[in-house]
């Protein structure tokens, strides 16, 4: 009978590792959620957000609410990474045009690994950061779109993969 080699065992234990990682995290969260007050609606956006980039080693992020009666309106905008310097210079909500307008338009998650280097990457207002990597994806409530993730700026130089994608859908 054949022995697993060596290289395969490591891979399956660095694999068990990173799952069990994984699935920590994970509980950590839901009990952090548990422990949130149910009515503070802006502090558990914000949590969620801090989150995502927490799991995924992005820099920043955002998390848009779509308005309950116009779906192409935003209604909580809330950001993670920006200093209150930053947030100030921004502004209000965004317009939903350029990156985060393809995403209303069509709410299916896509991933840049430059998007200096993207058409669609306009509309930034004065004081926005510069960004390279971008993870953006919706977020459903059964078929309806609730509203939007983006995670920018991966630390330690590396790409946003299809596999972090993947770690924020359930």
């Amino acid at each position: 009978m054949d022995q697993p080699s060596a290289t395969a065992t490591a891979t399956d234990t660095d694999t068990v590792d990173i799952e069990r990682d994984r699935l920590r995290r994970l509980l950590g969260t839901v009990q952090e959620l548990g422990a949130m007050d149910a009515t503070d609606l802006d502090g558990l956006l914000r949590h969620i957000v801090q989150v995502a980039c927490r799991m995924t080693s992005a820099r920043y992020g955002a998390l848009v609410v779509l308005a309950e009666d116009d779906r192409e309106r935003i209604s909580h905008f809330i950001t993670h990474g920006l200093s209150e310097k930053q947030r100030r210079a921004i502004g209000g909500h965004p317009a939903c045009e350029g990156l985060l307008g393809r995403l209303m338009r069509r709410p299916v998650g896509f991933r840049l690994d430059d998007v200096t280097k993207e058409p669609d990457a306009t509309g930034f207002p004065a004081g926005h950061p510069v960004m390279h990597t971008f993870l953006a994806m919706p977020i459903r409530i059964g078929s309806t779109v609730f509203g939007h993730l983006y995670l920018t700026e991966r630390e330690r130089n590396t790409l946003l993969v299809t596999r972090t994608r993947k770690r924020l859908t359930p």
